[in-house]
C-alpha cells in the first residue's frame, strides 16, 4: 500500500501477445527456432536495469502545496540492479515550457534509496514527473498532481498523527486544519521545506531527538511565521525550544498564555510566529485541547497574478528589476526624442527643403532613405548600449534572536544571447528559482550539487534574466523593542549583527523614522514621537530608494501578507558578499543587502496607548486575491469576505479584557465591518468601511473570546476591492 499523496509507475518490458500459429514449412520451423533462442538471450545491464527500476514520488505534504513558494518533493528509488544517473523534476510552466530540477544520484543494486529536493512551486496546479536518467534512457519514472491548497490549512506532526483527530473546522473563519505526518528529513533540507505547514506539533522528547541542524530548520521557519505546538508532562521543564523559558508557569496555569482551554496553553512570540506549550502528550490531548490550540493560522502566501513569471504590474519582481539594471536601459526619454528628430526631418524639413528646391518628386528617394539611415543609426546605438554581460546581485535577510531567513537575488543580461551558469551557495538540497523578463520566455535550468546548485539560463539580447535563491548563513540580528509611554513611543534598538549598520529605519505602517548608522553591538533610543489629533504618528521621513523599497517587497512577498502592520527595523550592510558566482566567477559584494527584524513591544495590563505591534492583526482567511504593494499596507479584490484575527499581547489576562476599540484606515468601495460575538455565536455590524474612510469602532467585551482574540469580517457592499493602510485594535483591560 501506498501512502496518501504517492504516486508509483514502474517501467518496464511490456508483454506482446503473438498469434499461435502452425508452421507450414522447415523453414518456418528454423525461422520460430531462431526467435526463440534470440528472446533466450540475457539483457544488457542497462535493459536489466531499465525493467527492474522502480520509482516513488510523494510532493509537499499529503499531496498539497502552496503555489508559488518552495515545495519540498521526496522520490523514492528501487533497483535490482546497480545504477547511476540524473534524478529529473519536471513540469509545465505558465508560458510553455518546462522547468527542470535535476542532481546526481546513485543506487546500489538491490538497494532502496530516498532522495530530497526542494524546487519552487507551480503557480497553479500541474503534474510534476520525477525520472532517473542515465545516458539519455529513462530508467524509472513517476508523476503526481497536487493539490493547491485553498481554503483549509497544514499542522505537521512529528510522527504520525492522532487517529481521533479529524481535521478541524476552525470557527469563526471556517477554515479547516488537516493533520499531516511531518519526517525529520524534511527538517535537514532548510525552512523552505516547512513553508506549506502552519503547525508544526511535537512532544518535547521528540523535539530534544531532533538533530541541531534540523533544530535550526525549526526556528527559522517559526521566526518568519510558523508556529510549534509543544506538548509536555511538565511544561515548565522545557528546555528547547528555548523561547519557552519565556512562559511562566504557576498552579498549571501560564502566565504568558495566547490560548485558554482544557489543555491551557501558554504561548510566547518568535518573530513572526509563536511557540505554544501545553501540558500532556500529542497522542493523549484531548479534542478540545487541539481546538484551543490550533486557532486559524494567518495566511502565509500574497498572489497578484496567477502568471507571476510574466507579471509587469506593480509588482515587486518589476520594482526590484527596473532598480538592479538601473540606467543600462534605454531609456524612454531617449527614445522619445530620437523618434521627435527622426520625425520632424522625414516630415516638415524633408517637404519644405525639397519644396523650396521645386523637386517634391524626390519624396520617394529621401523617405525611404531617411528611414534607412535612421533606422541604421538606432540599431547601432542600441547595440552599443547593450555592452557586454551586466551582473547584479541584492539580498534581503528577516532575522531575529532565534533565526532568520533570507532571499538572494541575481540579474544577468548581455550584448549576445548564450548559455550563462550561477552558483549559488545552500546547506540544502533547493534548487533555486528563474524567471526571465522583456521578451524572452523562461528558459533555464538548475542541478543541485554537493556545494549548493547551479542555474543555467539561456540569455538572449535584450533580455533580462532574474535568479533567486536561499540565504541561510547570515549571523546576527537587529533586537528593537517599542516602549508605550504616556506621550508616545519611544523606540530602542540595538546592532547585534558583527556588521556596521547604515540607513538604520523603524518602519511602521507606510511611515519610517531614521536612526543614526550603527556599529556592532551599539545601542540607539529614538525620540518620543506623539501621535496628531488624526491618529497618526509623525514620522519624519519615510523609505526612499526604488531598490530599498524594492527589497522590502521581497521580504513581504517572502513573509506573507498576514501581519501587514507589524513594525520592522531595516538597515543595510555595505559590502556584503553573497558568495553568488557566474561561471565560476564571483560576483562580488551585492549592489544592495538588507537586513530586517521585527519590532518588540512592551506592553501595560494598565492605561496607555499600544502601538499596534501589541497585538496582533492577521488575515486568517479571504475569498478573493490578497497583495502588498509597499509595506504597511495590503490589499484585498475579488472577494466576498475577508476574515482578520486580533490576538492580545502577552501578558494581557483575556479575563480581564472588558471591550475594546478598532481603527480602520482603508481606500475601497462600500464594505461592512463587522465581528464575531462569541456569546451570540454570529456576526454583528460594527462599522460601514466606505471610500477613503477613517473608522473608529467601539468593540464589546462579547467579541474579545477566552483566549483574548477577536475576529473581524468586511464584507463588501458592491465591488470586492479595498486596500487597508492600518488596522488597529486596542483592548481595555480592567
Amino acid at each position: 500500500m501506498l501512502a496518501k499523496g504517492t504516486s508509483r509507475i514502474r517501467l518496464g518490458s511490456r508483454p506482446r501477445r503473438y498469434a499461435r500459429r502452425c508452421p507450414r514449412s522447415a523453414r518456418d520451423r528454423t525461422l520460430v527456432v531462431l526467435a526463440l533462442a534470440l528472446a533466450a538471450i540475457p539483457l544488457g545491464p542497462q535493459a536489466m536495469a531499465r525493467s527492474a527500476v522502480d520509482v516513488e514520488i510523494q510532493v509537499g505534504y499529503d499531496g498539497r502545496f502552496v503555489p508559488g513558494r518552495w515545495l519540498p518533493v521526496t522520490v523514492l528509488v528501487e533497483s535490482s540492479q546497480a545504477v547511476a544517473g540524473d534524478l529529473e523534476l519536471t513540469y509545465e510552466l505558465p508560458d510553455g515550457n518546462t522547468a527542470l530540477h535535476s542532481m546526481a544520484v546513485e543506487v546500489p543494486g538491490g538497494g532502496r534509496k530516498q532522495f530530497d529536493m526542494i524546487v519552487p512551486a507551480p503557480p497553479r496546479e500541474r503534474r510534476i514527473s520525477a525520472a532517473l536518467v542515465s545516458d539519455d534512457d529513462v530508467l524509472g519514472a513517476a508523476a503526481l498532481t497536487p493539490v493547491p491548497l485553498r481554503d483549509n490549512s497544514l499542522a505537521g506532526f512529528l510522527g504520525e498523527p492522532p487517529q481521533s483527530l479529524d481535521p478541524l473546522t476552525l470557527e469563526p473563519s471556517f477554515t479547516e486544519m488537516i493533520p499531516v505526518p511531518l519526517a525529520p528529513e524534511r527538517l535537514s533540507l532548510g525552512s523552505a521545506a516547512l513553508e506549506t505547514l502552519s503547525y508544526v506539533v511535537a512532544d518535547a522528547d521528540a523535539l530534544e531527538a531532533l538533530a541541531p541542524d534540523q533544530r535550526d530548520t525549526l526556528m527559522d521557519w517559526t521566526v518568519i511565521g510558523g508556529r510549534v505546538v509543544v506538548m509536555a508532562e511538565d511544561p515548565s521543564a522545557v528546555a528547547w525550544p528555548e523561547p519557552a523559558s519565556d512562559i511562566g508557569w504557576g498552579n498549571g496555569r501560564p502566565t504568558a498564555d495566547h490560548v485558554y482551554g482544557d489543555g491551557r496553553v501558554g504561548g510566547v512570540e518568535v518573530g513572526m510566529g509563536e511557540v505554544l506549550v501545553a501540558r500532556g502528550s500529542v497522542a493523549t490531548a484531548s479534542r478540545s485541547m487541539w481546538e484551543a490550540a490550533l486557532r486559524p493560522a494567518p495566511i502565509g502566501y500574497s498572489s497578484n497574478s496567477e502568471d507571476f513569471f510574466n507579471d509587469f504590474g506593480p509588482s515587486a519582481e518589476g520594482e526590484l528589476f527596473n532598480a538592479l539594471r538601473g540606467t543600462g536601459n534605454l531609456q524612454l526619454s531617449w527614445f522619445v526624442g530620437f523618434l521627435a528628430v527622426y520625425l520632424i526631418l522625414v516630415g516638415p524639413v524633408n517637404y519644405l527643403l525639397l519644396k523650396r528646391r521645386g523637386r517634391k518628386e524626390f519624396l520617394w528617394v529621401t523617405i525611404p532613405f531617411l528611414a534607412l539611415m535612421f533606422s541604421g543609426v538606432a540599431y547601432g546605438l542600441a547595440r552599443g548600449s547593450r555592452g557586454g554581460t551586466d551582473v547584479r546581485t541584492a539580498g534581503v535577510v528577516f532575522a531575529d534572536a532565534y533565526g532568520q531567513k533570507g532571499r538572494a537575488v541575481a540579474t544577468v543580461s548581455s550584448g549576445s544571447g548564450g548559455t550563462r551558469t550561477f552558483s549559488f551557495p545552500t546547506r540544502a538540497a533547493a534548487a533555486p528559482s528563474f524567471l526571465s523578463f522583456f521578451g524572452n520566455s523562461q528558459d533555464g535550468s538548475t542541478r543541485v550539487t554537493q556545494s549548493g546548485a547551479d542555474v543555467s539560463v539561456e540569455t538572449a539580447a535584450f533580455s533580462i534574466h532574474v535568479v533567486r535563491g536561499a540565504i541561510e548563513d547570515f549571523d546576527g540580528h537587529i533586537e528593537a523593542t517599542a516602549r508605550p509611554e504616556e506621550k508616545g513611543v519611544v523606540f530602542e534598538v540595538t546592532n547585534r549583527t558583527p556588521h556596521e549598520l547604515t540607513d538604520v529605519l523603524i518602519l511602521y505602517n507606510q511611515s519610517g523614522v531614521e536612526l543614526p548608522d550603527m556599529a556592532p553591538g551599539e545601542s540607539v533610543t529614538s525620540d518620543i514621537f506623539l501621535p496628531d489629533p488624526r491618529g497618526r504618528f509623525r514620522f519624519r521621513s519615510p523609505m526612499g530608494g526604488g531598490l530599498k523599497r524594492a527589497l522590502v517587497g521581497e521580504l513581504r512577498s517572502m513573509l506573507g501578507p498576514s501581519a501587514f502592520a507589524t513594525p520592522l527595523v531595516t538597515a543595510v550592510i555595505e559590502g556584503y558578499e553573497l558568495d553568488i558566482a557566474l561561471e565560476g566567477d564571483p560576483t562580488g559584494p551585492a549592489g544592495r543587502f538588507m537586513v530586517v527584524s521585527p519590532v518588540g513591544s512592551e506592553s501595560a495590563n494598565r492605561g496607555g496607548r499600544r502601538l499596534a505591534k501589541a497585538g496582533r492583526v492577521n488575515i486568517v482567511s479571504v475569498d478573493g486575491r490578497v497583495s502588498q504593494y509597499s509595506p504597511g499596507t495590503v490589499t484585498v479584490e475579488g472577494f466576498q469576505n475577508a476574515v482578520f484575527s486580533y490576538q492580545s499581547p502577552a501578558g494581557v489576562d483575556p479575563d480581564r479584557i472588558s471591550g475594546g476599540s478598532v481603527r480602520l484606515f482603508a481606500r475601497s468601495s462600500r464594505h461592512d465591518l463587522l465581528c464575531y460575538d462569541w456569546s451570540a455565536e454570529e456576526w454583528v455590524a460594527v462599522a460601514e468601511v466606505g471610500r477613503g474612510a477613517r473608522v473608529t469602532a467601539d468593540v464589546p467585551a462579547g467579541a474579545f473570546s477566552d483566549s483574548g482574540e477577536v475576529f473581524f469580517r468586511i464584507t463588501p457592499k458592491r465591488h470586492g476591492y479595498a486596500e487597508i493602510f492600518r488596522f488597529e485594535v486596542e483592548p481595555e483591560v480592567r
